[in-house]
This record gives C-alpha cells, structure tokens and sequence, in this order.
C-alpha cells in the first residue's frame, strides 16, 4: 500500500510539472512570437494555478496526517468504512474535500481556454462560433451541476468528512464519481471532434489534413486518461471512490489536460528547435503558401506581400493576404486580412459579403 502512495505521487509531480512546464512554454512563445497574451491563455493558466491550489492542499493532509489515506483506502478496499472512525483523520479528510471540490473548476477552465483557442483560430465561421458557444455553455453547465452537487451530498455538509458510510446523510458519492466522470469524457470527446470538420473542410491536400487532425486529436489522450480515472476511482460496495486511484488518475486527467491544451500553441517553439519538424513540415508549407511566400524566402517586413490564396472552409471562400499593420506607432507587424465569399469552390469571383482582420500569425499557422 505504501508502494502506492509513493508511486502515485510521483507520478502526480511528473505530471504536474511537466503541465506546468507546457503553461510556461506557451506563454513564452506567445512574448517571443510577439503573438500577444490572449483570453485562451488566462484561462489555462487558471487551470494550472488550481491544479498547484489542489496539490498543495493533497500535500498539506499528508504533512500533517500520513497515514490517512492509507487507513482510509484499507477499510474500503476490506469495506468496513461502517465501522472506521474518521475522527483522527478530520484535518486529511476536509482537505481532501476541497481537492474534489476544486476539480471541477479546474477541468472547467481548461475546456474554456481550448474552446477559446479554438474560436480565436476558426474566427471567421459564424456555424463553428454558434457551435462552441453552445458546447461552452454546457461546460458551464457541468460545472454549475457537479459543484451545486458536492457542496450537498451531504446534509449536513460535516458528514462529508465526519463518516464515510452515512449513507442517511449522504448521496452515494461513489455513483456521483462515475456519472460525472462519464459526462465529462462525452464533453471531452464533443470538444475533440468540433475542430474537425473545419479542418478537412479546408483545401488541403489528405496528407496535409492528416498532419492537421492529429495535431487536434493528441486531445484523445485526455478522454483516455477520462476514462481510465472512471474505472480505478470506483470501488465497488462503497459510498466513496477509491482514494487511492481518485487522487492519481484525477491528476493525471488534469496534467494531460493541461499538456494537451497547450500542445497546438507550442508549434513555433517545436519548429523552431527541430524536434518533431518533419511531422509539421506540410503543415508549415501550407501556411507560408497562404502568406504568399516560399518557405525558404526570406521574411521583409517593411514590404507589403501582393500575393493571396483562397482557401474553402464550410462552404465559403475565404480570401487571405498579407498586409502591414502598425499598432500604436510600433514598428509594424505581420496581420491577416481574411475576406470571405458568398461563392462556392465553383464559383469564386462573387462579391465579398465580410472582410475580418487579425494581427494573430498563430491564428492561422496552428492549423494550415
């Protein structure tokens, strides 16, 4: 047992910090790209800090109880938690309280940041921002319900450390655990799946729409790890889940979540140092053909780029060209003027109906 909780820890700081690690790169790479800071960004750092919030309060039970968890998860791995006396371990227990409590808000500001990254980058398609606001509202939704839920599974709430069978008091936590964790990984997999038909919907080559979708679907591990924390967290004849497999596969769904999230930001920093450069070659010549320009030229950017590609996405044309924009007297920078046709890919020519601007490089070199 204590070979466990060793092990579980470790893995959970490996995770943890290799999240942290990931959050620290993409805000890098936003200063250093000159990309800016955006609401996405807030929003995972937000998971993060909640993610280091949770840890820390995990640790402070252990520091001041250690044997807590481990007498805990015996009586419900022998299902005697009718009889355990929780009154030593109160301080571990309303700790551990909190940690399931802040869960919720911590996956619920990661879905947020990825469906604004995914809004700030598929901008300019009415449909997919109509989609993702009603995918973000059920997300808040999820929230809403599942914190409302653990504040009053138990009435009064100090049976939530006070007894672990008072089954008069309480709801069964243990089913709440797995429908909650079934929800969350259909959430998951709706959030995996909404950039994909803007992807395939894009005149590219199958190859360089294969580079694309993986770089959307690395997400998959998340619903993996949602699922794998379902099936250890659950402990069969018990009003609560497995501590023991709650606490490590919870942060394991956090850290991947986190890493994943941040993944499709980091392209730049992955290019630029080498690693994995043939997987985004296409994907790179993709996005210097829209700009007009041969991967190999060399950038100027005191020179307006006359060079411009349509590109066909749900339906519509839309038209992308380079043009020099100049914020606040500084020096300019590159944007992306983006037009888009009430036309066909049969029948470009016709009018433009919108014209959209974004000084975002990122915007459009994450996914073409």
């Amino acid at each position: 047992m204590a070979a466990d909780e060793d092990t579980a820890t470790v893995v959970s700081g490996i995770v943890t910090g290799l999240a942290a690690l990931c959050v620290a790169l993409r805000f890098f790479v936003r200063v250093r790209t000159k990309v800016g800071v955006s609401w996405d960004d807030g929003w995972i750092l937000l998971g993060l800090l909640l993610t280091l919030a949770t840890g820390g309060l995990i640790i402070w039970g252990l520091s001041v109880d250690p044997d807590a968890e481990k007498r805990i998860q015996e009586a419900i791995d022998t299902k005697t938690t009718t009889t355990f006396d929780t009154k030593p371990h109160t301080t571990y227990l309303k700790l551990s309280f909190l940690s399931s409590l802040l869960y919720f808000s911590i996956v619920t500001a990661i879905k947020i940041s990825i469906l604004l990254l995914y809004r700030r980058i598929f901008s300019v398609n009415r449909v997919f921002r109509t989609q993702s606001s009603i995918l973000g509202a059920v997300v808040i939704a999820f929230w809403l319900a599942a914190t409302v839920a653990v504040l009053v599974n138990c009435r009064p709430l100090k049976y939530s450390w006070i007894g672990l069978s008072a089954k008069e008091h309480c709801i069964n936590y243990n089913v709440f655990w797995m429908a909650t964790g079934a929800t969350e990984v259909v959430i998951d997999t709706l959030i995996l799946a909404l950039p994909i038909r803007m992807v395939l919907s894009l005149q590219l080559s199958l190859q360089r729409k294969i580079s694309v979708v993986l770089v959307f679907l690395l997400g998959g591990f998340v619903i993996i790890t949602g699922l794998i924390r379902v099936v250890y967290g659950y402990a069969s004849e018990s009003r609560v889940p497995s501590y023991t497999g709650a606490d490590l596969w919870s942060s394991v769904h956090v850290g991947m979540a986190i890493v994943c999230a941040c993944l499709p930001t980091l392209r730049p920093l992955v290019i630029r140092t080498g690693i994995f450069a043939s997987a985004f070659a296409s994907v790179r010549q993709r996005y210097h053909s829209l700009r007009g320009k041969h991967p190999s030229s060399t950038d100027d950017d005191t020179q307006p780029s006359l060079a411009k590609d349509r590109v066909y996405a749900g339906g519509e044309a839309f038209e992308m060209s380079n043009m020099n924009v100049t914020k606040d007297g500084a020096s300019a920078e590159e944007g992306i003027l983006v037009s888009r046709y009430n036309t066909a890919p049969t029948g470009v020519g016709g009018a433009k109906a919108t014209s959209y601007r974004t000084t975002d490089r990122e915007s459009i070199s994450e996914i073409v």
